[in-house]
């Protein structure tokens, strides 16, 4: 009887093993349609694009494919396994939302197919099929994340950024991708584009929705690994991805390529303020969480626009609206850091089988290895 559980044991670890390696490979299938978007945006912004169906939207479609398929190669591992399908399911909903927001992600096609032939080719990033492209990717990508968190038990609280090894680098990795793939958002003011969709826009977009989805993603990263450190780590990951295109973009499509905010900047100041104040105020968690969402939102309002302003890249887009709105700003990034703490915990819950409470805490103990 021994022999027989011990080997039911080992066979439910090889299975969790080659669903993350199954998942580990979606990822490589992102890389590859990051970079085919990337490549796709530079010629948009080149005014090269002429047709719908050319090499760029062929290597962001094929990457799609092959991720909409593997994650399920992974379904059907567990699915082989004893006990009803029905409760695999249940005990694994991240993997269903990997496989459902792939199938979304591949599916948009023929909807940004017929949005290009109806309204035209060179158009906005913020088009409704290149919103539902961007969101289902992140949310894909996300759900995959959750098969690399760690195992504490339920009440651990936050700590440092762990030991390296291969499942934190995965994870790092994972996470980073995200996040790149979120800030695609922004190209726009990026780049300083002046077309007709984004001159239409309100001037106080750029400040409330990047101050939105900054604090967001930092405030998430935290929350989903209950490390603190992690937001630092990710942003200084993208960071350096983002260099990495803008010398790509310059050596090989002859593009001056996408600037880059260092978001690292109020990802540390986030970082600090938490590491600061969550051995001090372990029974006031939100305003912990609160207090360094205020500050990094501070620091990225202040810096973000001297950071355009030292470019010189269109100003009166990504600039002059923060002297106006930066109230506004403020108050949008704070809902980001409640909005990113709750999805992050989220996340967490969802991982398979996790014994995990509704809340996040920041517990005196659990800073300490």
């Amino acid at each position: 009887m021994s022999m027989a559980i011990d080997q039911a044991r080992d066979g439910e670890q090889r299975r969790w093993q080659m669903v993350r390696l199954l998942l580990a490979l979606n990822l490589v299938a992102f890389v590859a349609t990051y970079a085919s978007t990337q490549w796709d945006l530079a010629e948009h912004f080149k005014g090269a694009v002429d047709r719908f169906w050319y090499p760029p939207h062929f290597g962001i479609y094929f990457g799609l494919l092959v991720a909409a398929l593997i994650p399920l190669a992974g379904l059907l591992l567990l699915l082989r396994a004893p006990g009803l399908p029905f409760d695999k399911l249940r005990a694994n909903p991240a993997l269903v939302l990997v496989i459902v927001a792939n199938g979304s992600s591949f599916m948009g096609a023929p909807f940004d197919a017929w949005w290009h032939n109806t309204f035209g080719i060179d158009l906005t990033v913020w088009s409704p099929p290149h919103l539902h492209l961007l969101f289902s990717m992140v949310l894909a990508v996300l759900s995959c994340a959750v098969y690399f968190l760690d195992d504490r038990p339920a009440g651990a609280g936050a700590q440092p950024f762990p030991a390296v090894d291969r499942r934190v680098v995965v994870l790092v990795f994972t996470l980073t991708m995200a996040l790149l793939l979120g800030a695609l958002l922004f190209t726009e003011y990026e780049i300083g584009a002046q077309g007709r969709d984004v001159r239409a826009r309100a001037l106080w977009t750029y400040p409330v929705t990047w101050s939105f989805f900054a604090l967001f993603m930092l405030s998430l990263l935290t929350s989903s690994t209950r490390s603190i450190g992690m937001a630092t780590v990710v942003t200084l990951g993208y960071l350096v991805v983002r260099w990495l295109t803008i010398g790509l973009d310059r050596a090989i499509l002859d593009f001056r390529g996408f600037q880059a905010y260092p978001l690292v900047i109020p990802a540390l100041a986030f970082d600090l303020v938490l590491a600061y104040l969550a051995a001090r105020w372990t029974d006031r968690r939100w305003l912990t969480i609160g207090s360094a969402g205020l500050v990094a939102t501070v620091v990225l309002a202040v810096t973000t626009p001297l950071f355009w302003r030292a470019l010189d890249i269109a100003p009166q887009l990504n600039v002059e609206p923060w002297a106006t709105y930066w109230p506004i700003a403020l108050g949008s990034g704070m809902l980001g850091v409640a909005a990113g703490w709750a999805l992050g915990a989220g996340l967490r819950r969802l991982r398979p089988s996790a014994q995990v409470d509704s809340s996040v805490s920041f517990e005196q103990p659990a800073l300490v290895h």
